[in-house]
């Protein structure tokens, strides 16, 4: 299985698309079940002190991290930048599900990051940032990053990808990520 997060909470926010794009695509190239997370359906109950108390974690955040992230042998990360970095969902969410099965869930799984932004870099900085984490985790990060800029310019009115050669680009990526 291959889970495909977009990861902002931010209600409207244009990291979706590029996302729903991205696992589309993977679709298109492989048998593998793809799974989409938008980190707009978490629930708030997901932001308690017991996230960092193993024994008594919702269920939900366990369900979370067993469907989403322990199911699963690759992911892929649509990141927003939040700041020069990466959005403090992200991390929440990582560090929830950090808690429980640490290994099993982080150890020698791989994942892939692209950045998005209205701006010029293409969040590469907050890509760098996650990288740091990941690799703290035991997590194998693909090294061909995907730098996205000036996002509002490559979306439709019906707020999709609309952009040819930005939809090109993300099946190279997708297409080269599943032969890592």
């Amino acid at each position: 299985m291959i889970t495909v997060f977009s990861c902002s909470n931010r209600p409207g926010n244009k990291t979706f698309p590029f996302a729903s794009a991205y696992a589309d695509i993977l679709r298109m190239h492989t048998t593998d079940v793809i799974g989409l997370l938008d980190f707009k359906t978490l629930d708030p109950e997901f932001l308690h002190d017991l996230m960092y108390d193993s024994a008594n974690q919702t269920l939900q955040i366990r369900d979370y991290q067993d469907r989403y992230l322990s199911q699963s042998n690759k992911w892929v990360f649509v990141i927003p930048e939040y700041n020069g970095s990466f959005p403090g969902i992200l991390k929440l969410f990582i560090d929830a599900c950090s808690i429980r099965n640490y290994k099993e869930t982080f150890n020698k799984k791989k994942a892939a990051l692209i950045g998005v932004s209205d701006g010029r870099s293409g969040n590469i900085r907050g890509l760098e940032h996650f990288s740091g984490v990941l690799n703290h985790m035991g997590t194998i990060v693909y090294p061909d990053r995907l730098p996205v800029s000036q996002i509002s310019k490559l979306l439709n009115g019906n707020f999709g990808v609309s952009d040819q050669e930005t939809l090109l680009l993300l099946e190279k990526h997708a297409i080269s990520f599943l032969d890592f």
